[in-house]
């Protein structure tokens, strides 16, 4: 084997333990870079970071050892521009100089293609820099789960929150109705069912049976309790039942519900 051969095995060694923190890496895991514009980014970095003294000659040291490893000149040439996939220089169009390449490709190279300045676009960083643009992708996918996660963590505990505040207030609306119950007799019952709509059936029920033991006039509406019937179907048949019952008997039921100032000064005691 000649002497060429063994320093381009030991350059190419060097390159490589550069790149990962002077760690040498077996044969089997070495990233090969299998496209000319890749590997004259990579050995740019190379070059440019093993020798600041020289490199610190050059305005734009990375894309002047970048131009280097890939035409043969340290600058920016339509040829050279050519040779990468996606740009399109026509200097007729004059849309960029050469310069402004210049100095693109060394903010591209210098930041392992974090940073992209026009004229050149993301495509063209992505296509030098595949491995930061994999990472960037699996930065944007990691904050978008987080973003998701933290949405729906807010959400949940927004929603935990409204059903708690409706159900405190409904445990409130049905405890004012149960006291209001209290006070109503069979003439009164009608409106005070239309007053509280929004009673859950179960409630509206177990108020009503509790309520209806206290008057004899409606023990006939016991086997409602067996029927299964909505509460409107009860209220309608208690109104039919009032109508029908004798005058006599429901001033006297009446005098069942107890008296509010009684109540009232009976609690204030």
């Amino acid at each position: 084997m000649g002497k060429g051969a063994v320093s381009g095995g030991r350059a190419g060694v060097t390159d490589k333990a550069a790149l990962t923190g002077g760690q040498t890496l077996a044969a089997h895991l070495a990233l090969v870079c299998l496209r000319p514009e890749q590997e004259a980014a990579t050995g740019a970095i190379i070059d440019v970071e093993e020798s600041p003294r020289r490199s610190g000659l050059e305005f734009y040291p990375y894309a002047a050892a970048f131009f280097h490893r890939l035409t043969g000149r340290g600058k920016a040439s339509g040829k050279g521009l050519r040779r990468i996939p996606g740009i399109r220089w026509d200097p007729a169009e004059r849309l960029a100089t050469l310069s402004d390449y210049d100095m693109a490709f060394n903010t591209l190279i210098r930041t392992r293609g974090e940073y992209c300045p026009s004229p050149l676009s993301t495509s063209d960083g992505d296509w030098l820099f595949p491995e930061t643009a994999f990472r960037r992708r699996e930065r944007n996918k990691h904050r978008v789960r987080l973003a998701a996660h933290k949405y729906h963590s807010t959400w949940s505990r927004q929603d935990a929150r409204r059903r708690a505040q409706e159900a405190l207030q409904y445990q409130h609306y049905a405890e004012r109705a149960r006291i209001m119950l209290n006070f109503q007799s069979p003439d009164t019952f009608v409106q005070w069912h239309e007053r509280h709509p929004e009673l859950k059936e179960q409630d509206w029920l177990d108020m009503f049976w509790h309520w209806q033991r206290r008057f004899p006039s409606l023990r006939s509406l016991a086997w409602f309790q067996y029927s299964r019937d909505e509460p409107q179907v009860i209220a309608m048949n208690l109104q039919v039942l009032v109508q029908d019952t004798q005058a006599v008997i429901r001033a006297q039921e009446r005098l069942y519900v107890p008296n509010k100032l009684t109540v009232q000064a009976t609690k204030s005691v």
